[in-house]
C-alpha cells in the first residue's frame, strides 16, 4: 500500500477550489467587494450551508454558475463607473437576483431606475450590516401582500415588506408601490407603531414617500378617553415633578392634545412618545411653548397663590393650582360654595390667565 502524500492532497484540493468553481454543489452568494462583508454573513455559511464568494468586478463571470443564488455589489468597489456596471450586470445576469450595498443615499429616481432595470434590492451599508443575512433571505421569498405598478415598483414593494417583517414582524401590512410612492394598508397596535412603520419605510432607498393614512390603529385593550387622560397626566407628573403644573393632556375621541409650557423639547418628546405607546391613541396635537423661565416662574407663582388662599379662606381645606398657557386649573376641597367662587375670582386677579377651570370639590 502506497503512503498518502498529505501535502499533495492539500495542494490539489486548493487548486481545485480555485479552478473548478463550476463543480461546487453547495449554493453560493457572490459578492463584488471586500472580505469584511463576509463577516456580516456568517449565518449563510454556518447555518444555511451557503458558500460566500468574494470577487473583483472583472471576475464575476468566473464566480457565478447554476449554484449561485444571489449577487451582491458593493458600491464602494464600482463607484467610479457604478451606473454603467450595474446596468451591464443586470442585463447579463438578469436571471439572478442582484443586490446593491449602497454607501451613500441617492435620489429615489436613481433607485427606481435600477429597480426597473431588474435590481432585486438596495441595502444601506454599513447601517444594515447586522440585518443583511435576514434581509437577503426575506427578499428572496415571495410576498403575496405586495403590489407594484411596474416591475421596479413590485421589487421595491418586496424590499419594503422584507424590512417591515424584520423590523417588527408586521405580517398583515399590505404594501403597494406606484412610481416610488409606498401605500401601506393594515392594522397596527398603537400610534407609536404607525410612526415607526412610516419612519422605517422612508429610510429605504427608492422610497419617495410612505403613505400611511390606511394604517388603522386597533388595540385589544379597550381604554376610555378619561382613563387615557389620567394615565398620561400621571406620567407628566412623574416626569416633570413640580413643573407638571404648567402642562396638561386632554383626550377626546382618542386624540391627545397637550397644552401649556415646558422647559425643553426633550421633555416634551419623551411625554409624547409615552402617549403614542398607549393603546388606542390615534393622534397627538401640541399647543405647547418652550419657555424655561416662564415655567419656573409660574410654578413659584402658583405655590405662593396657594398659600395666600389657604391663609385668607378658612373654609379651604386643600388647594392646587396649575397654569397651562392662558388658563389655570384649580382643584382642591372647600367647605362652602362661596369659598369655591372666591378662589376662582382671586386666581383670575392674581395670575396672568384669562380663564380658570374650577375643579374645587365642596364638602357636604
Amino acid at each position: 500500500m502506497k503512503p498518502v502524500n498529505k501535502n499533495n492532497n492539500t495542494k490539489k484540493k486548493s487548486f481545485d477550489k480555485i479552478l473548478n468553481l463550476y463543480t461546487y454543489k453547495k449554493p453560493s452568494i457572490v459578492i463584488i467587494g471586500k472580505n469584511n462583508i463576509r463577516k456580516s454573513l456568517p449565518e449563510f455559511e454556518t447555518n444555511a450551508n451557503v458558500r460566500v464568494l468574494i470577487c473583483k468586478p472583472s471576475e464575476l463571470s468566473d464566480y457565478t454558475n447554476h449554484n449561485t443564488i444571489a449577487i451582491l455589489i458593493d458600491e464602494d468597489i464600482v463607484s467610479s463607473h457604478e451606473a454603467d456596471f450595474l446596468e451591464h450586470t443586470l442585463l447579463n445576469f438578469r436571471l439572478l437576483p442582484v443586490f446593491l450595498l449602497s454607501r451613500t443615499m441617492k435620489s429615489a429616481e436613481y433607485y427606481k431606475y435600477l429597480y426597473d432595470k431588474g435590481l432585486q434590492g438596495v441595502f444601506q451599508w454599513p447601517e444594515q450590516s447586522e440585518d443583511l443575512h435576514d434581509l437577503i433571505i426575506e427578499s428572496l421569498k415571495p410576498h403575496p401582500k405586495t403590489f407594484g405598478k411596474t416591475k421596479g415598483d413590485k421589487k421595491l414593494a418586496s424590499i419594503v415588506k422584507s424590512n417591515l417583517l424584520l423590523k417588527g414582524r408586521f405580517k398583515n401590512i399590505k404594501v403597494k408601490v406606484i412610481e416610488g410612492f409606498v401605500f401601506l394598508k393594515g392594522v397596527v397596535k398603537s400610534l407609536a407603531e404607525k410612526k415607526y412603520v412610516e419612519r422605517e419605510t422612508s429610510k429605504i432607498p427608492g422610497v419617495k414617500l410612505p403613505i400611511v393614512k390606511n394604517l388603522e390603529i386597533k388595540s385589544k385593550n379597550k381604554v376610555t378617553d378619561k382613563e387615557l387622560e389620567r394615565i398620561i397626566n400621571l406620567y407628566i407628573g412623574n416626569t416633570l415633578g413640580p413643573k407638571k403644573r404648567t402642562l396638561v393632556a386632554k383626550v377626546k375621541k382618542k386624540i391627545v392634545t397637550f397644552k401649556g409650557a415646558v422647559e425643553g423639547q426633550g421633555e416634551m418628546i419623551d411625554i409624547e412618545n409615552f402617549a403614542m405607546r398607549q393603546p388606542g391613541v390615534k393622534q397627538i396635537n401640541r399647543n405647547v411653548r418652550y419657555m424655561p423661565s416662564m415655567v419656573i416662574e409660574n410654578v413659584h407663582l402658583a405655590k405662593r397663590i396657594e398659600k395666600r388662599i389657604k391663609s385668607m379662606l378658612d373654609g379651604v381645606r386643600h388647594i392646587s393650582i396649575k397654569i397651562y398657557g392662558s388658563f389655570a386649573e384649580v382643584s382642591g376641597v372647600a367647605q362652602f360654595n362661596a369659598d369655591k367662587k372666591l378662589v376662582e375670582k382671586y386666581v383670575l386677579q392674581m395670575l396672568p390667565v384669562t380663564k380658570v377651570v374650577n375643579k374645587v370639590h365642596i364638602l357636604k
